[in-house]
């Protein structure tokens, strides 16, 4: 199961919410008294979306050399929301969806208009900039390697 961090990523309180209900959900899934009527199921595995500094630091150097606004870094510091490379335990390769990724964000016109400072990053930094998805796995009752680059490591 994927969800947001506590923090909702980057602080949206939807994503907050998702969070909230999610590990609800995660918890809760197997208790057949809970929730009688079906088979209880346990999700074997928790992730949350994570945001490394890394990646944060090489996001806003690359923005300053082309001049667009700078959004991951104040004062050469990563965002409050970015986690410490050590406890991102997945990353996964996302290149050849990046075409469906894109297409995914402009669907969210409210949240990223066409000419957002988000959506720039691709002229920035090309095919890189959306190319890496990065998740914290929190739990687990299955044994997977550290560092994974495979959601269903464990699972199989």
């Amino acid at each position: 199961m994927v969800t947001q961090n506590e923090f909702g990523g980057y602080a949206h309180p939807d994503h907050i919410m998702t969070h909230r209900v999610a590990i609800g959900a995660f918890y809760y899934a197997g208790d057949a008294e809970r929730f009688p009527g079906g088979e209880p199921f346990r999700p074997s595995k928790l992730y949350y979306s994570a945001f490394p500094k890394s990646l944060m630091r090489q996001m806003a150097e690359a923005m300053q050399r082309a001049g667009v606004e700078n959004r991951f870094s104040t004062d050469g510091e990563p965002p409050p929301f970015a986690v410490s490379d050590d406890r991102v335990t997945t990353w996964l390769d996302v290149s050849p969806f990046i075409d469906k990724k894109l297409g995914a964000m402009r669907a969210h016109r409210t949240q990223i208009p066409e000419d957002s400072w988000f959506l720039k990053l691709s002229e920035v930094l090309g095919p890189k900039a959306w190319s890496m998805e990065t998740f914290e796995r929190v739990r687990s009752s299955v044994d997977a390697p550290v560092p994974e680059d495979d959601l269903f490591a464990g699972l199989r």
